[in-house]
């Protein structure tokens, strides 16, 4: 298909219209007052867990709940894209104090040659609200985020419930719950939603 520079130009600007309703300011602002509660029961569920504050700490995604992490664990690393191109979706605001960043698309988890040669282990990993981005299957990020745990180190995984009882609503009126593949690649959203279900299968298949 060709498109004349025109329609080009109308998707160009469709495109900075949707990075901006997505990724700029007032979208920032209403993602963490609508997540705020989330974050801070998210970060109960880690202090159950991992109840050691010195505990090692690797958050997958920058995001606000970067920060509420390193406000009970002092040692807290992410791991994402590069900070300094990313620009899409709810990064970490910069109150945290992030000691170390691994530059990584965990969508390339798929292709073991890509992992990253880091051989520090961690007692906890947060792939928190990430897992419904990926283009890929989440079996290859489960496989290798499984090899930076320590011995006894968890991986807690956190998703939107695709099985919603909202969801099944919105389907039985013929409406569709999930929103469309983004025109700015940088925040695609969700490219897959999944249930209790498939993630128990996944917890039964990996232990």
């Amino acid at each position: 298909m060709h498109y004349t520079s025109e329609p080009m130009a109308r998707l160009e600007a469709l495109q900075t219209l949707e990075k901006e309703r997505t990724c700029g300011k007032k979208a920032e602002l209403e993602y963490v007052t609508q997540h705020h509660q989330r974050f801070l029961a998210t970060l109960a569920i880690c202090q159950k867990l991992v109840p050691n504050i010195e505990a090692k700490v690797l958050d997958i995604g920058r995001s606000p709940f970067t920060a509420i992490l390193h406000s009970y664990y002092p040692t807290v690393s992410t791991m994402g894209f590069d900070p300094i191109d990313d620009d899409g979706g709810h990064r970490e605001n910069g109150n945290a104090i992030v000691q170390n960043h691994i530059t990584f698309d965990i969508n390339n988890a798929k292709d073991t040659k890509m992992w990253p040669s880091h051989h520090e282990k961690f007692d906890l990993i947060t792939f928190c609200e990430t897992l419904e981005h990926l283009n890929t299957a989440p079996e290859y990020a489960i496989a290798y985020l499984s090899t930076l745990l320590q011995p006894n180190g968890i991986l807690l995984i956190t998703t939107p419930n695709a099985a919603t009882l909202k969801n099944r609503i919105s389907l039985l009126c013929g409406q569709n719950p999930f929103e469309k593949i983004r025109l700015y690649e940088k925040n695609p959203g969700h490219f897959r939603e999944y249930t209790t279900t498939e993630i128990k299968k996944w917890h039964r298949a990996s232990t």
